[in-house]
């Protein structure tokens, strides 16, 4: 049993960002060197000093507690003739490359059949998610395609991954999960004669994960140090324990100088926020 009321799951990283005691005092900041050795030194007597700071909070942020989407362009299959031409564009290329890698025959005359099309798939990873946990992917035509409905399509499968924007070009980061299935529209569950619930839907159960994203503390950058570490897991794991299959154990683990990993027990996955 965890030693603390149970609460939302991003309570947690923020409760222990804000209210675990680190030492008595209050926080006084301060300036390093660049001397790495003085650095250390420096945040030595400040955590050890009259002025130290007293929780946390005061030297620490939550991390990874916002839904994280990945998404991926995919292939449509088996469309009673509702599908139609690709117009030329990087996802359609991008497309092409991922049916060439997968050995198509022929994929610029596939692409463009009445059988087929190509749509943006997604889904939003909630915090604590773990590897192998399965989700709902969510389908919506691509503008650049010309298709009428996606009723009856069977997505194929398709990578889905971290889309990030940098100096004005999107970028692609891991791939985080899987997604694949029949779609079943937006008008079918709505009962819709909407054109637009014809281009969108879900593939109920049809999204795996293949990375989990874990909670956790990120120090600021001028108390990142294994010094500090030092103070802030004994800390944490003193009043923060979970059962991990063997024995009782602190749930803080340090994966670099400026990022602590918590580990989150099942029970909480299913309550994000």
């Amino acid at each position: 049993m965890l030693t603390f009321p149970r609460t939302r799951l991003h309570h947690l990283a923020i409760g222990l960002v804000l209210f675990c005691s680190l030492l008595s005092g209050c926080f006084s900041p301060w300036v390093s060197g660049d001397d790495p050795a003085a650095r250390r030194e420096q945040i030595k007597e400040t955590l050890q000093s009259e002025k130290r700071p007293r929780i946390i909070g005061q030297i620490a942020y939550e991390r990874m507690i916002s839904l994280s989407r990945v998404e991926n362009v995919a292939l449509v299959t088996g469309l009673p003739r509702t599908g139609g031409i690709v117009k030329p564009s990087q996802p359609r290329e991008k497309l092409l490359d991922i049916m060439r890698r997968e050995q198509s025959d022929q994929p610029n005359t596939y692409l463009d059949a009445p059988t087929t099309t190509m749509v943006v798939a997604h889904i939003d990873a909630p915090p604590a998610a773990r590897r192998g946990d399965i989700m709902d992917a969510q389908i919506q035509l691509s503008a650049h395609s010309e298709a009428t409905s996606l009723q009856q399509g069977w997505m194929m499968e398709t990578p889905l991954v971290e889309m990030s924007r940098v100096g004005g070009q999107l970028r692609e980061g891991f791939e985080m999960a899987t997604a694949q299935g029949p779609i079943v529209t937006a008008a079918e569950i709505n009962g819709s004669d909407d054109p637009q619930d014809q281009i969108r839907g879900v593939i109920v159960g049809g999204a795996k994960l293949r990375k989990s994203r874990d909670l956790g503390i990120g120090l600021e950058p001028e108390y990142a140090d294994a010094v500090t570490m030092g103070y802030i897991l004994p800390a944490i794991n003193a009043r923060f324990t979970a059962f991990n299959g063997r024995k009782q154990a602190g749930i803080a683990t340090p994966l670099e100088d400026s990022h602590i990993k918590l580990d989150v027990p099942p029970r909480y996955q299913l309550d994000p926020f």
